[in-house]
């Protein structure tokens, strides 16, 4: 099956991104710019994979979600869904491996026909007893919808980071999210990179 990400590199287009802090209601709270708006400022910063603000669905309108993604699918511009149902901390695994799935079934439910989705974000840089939810979320993320690419950002790999992690092996932990997690490809950020010295 071809994901999404096959379906970036064959039409030529190098997935670019970005980390959105934002929330979806607050930012409809405040709603100066329009969602076209937003896109936009993506798009300019030649930004072709976009990850949405946040959506809680206690909170936030499916409609507002959906509206995004309309602006970010006219604008040729793939998405990274942030659904806090789909997430390896979010509530919906109270119910362990089946109430988490009944959180995905429900975001694909709202949005899961949109063609401007690439995939969801599972979560941020898993570590210690989280590691082995975060591999289960993003299998069960693969197997829920095939034909997107689960978004998870790793622990990246600095001195003392098997401590931080909770693991005795950077690689061990890497090897396991492919191999439990299913993973289409491995993300991490390294803040520390773009300092001047060093």
């Amino acid at each position: 099956m071809t994901t999404q990400q096959d379906q970036m590199f064959a039409d030529g287009v190098f997935p670019m991104t970005f980390w959105n802090y934002c929330d979806m209601d607050v930012l409809k709270a405040k709603r100066g710019p329009t969602w076209k708006d937003v896109v936009r400022d993506w798009t300019d910063s030649g930004m072709t994979l976009a990850m949405t603000p946040r959506f809680n669905a206690e909170t936030c309108k499916v409609d507002d979600m959906r509206e995004l993604l309309d602006e970010c699918a006219e604008a040729n511009l793939k998405a990274i869904l942030w659904d806090n149902r789909c997430q390896y901390w979010s509530g919906t695994w109270n119910d362990g491996a089946d109430g988490f799935r009944r959180g995905v079934e429900a975001s694909l439910k709202d949005f899961g026909d949109h063609p401007a989705v690439f995939g969801h974000q599972g979560g941020d840089e898993p570590h210690g007893e989280w590691i082995q939810r975060a591999y289960d979320t993003s299998a069960i993320l693969k197997e829920m919808a095939p034909q997107w690419s689960p978004f998870m950002n790793l622990g990246p790999y600095s001195q003392g980071v098997n401590e931080w992690m909770g693991v005795k092996s950077y690689s061990d932990y890497l090897d396991g999210f492919c191999q439990q997690g299913n993973a289409d490809y491995l993300c991490f950020d390294v803040y520390w990179q773009m300092l001047p010295d060093g």
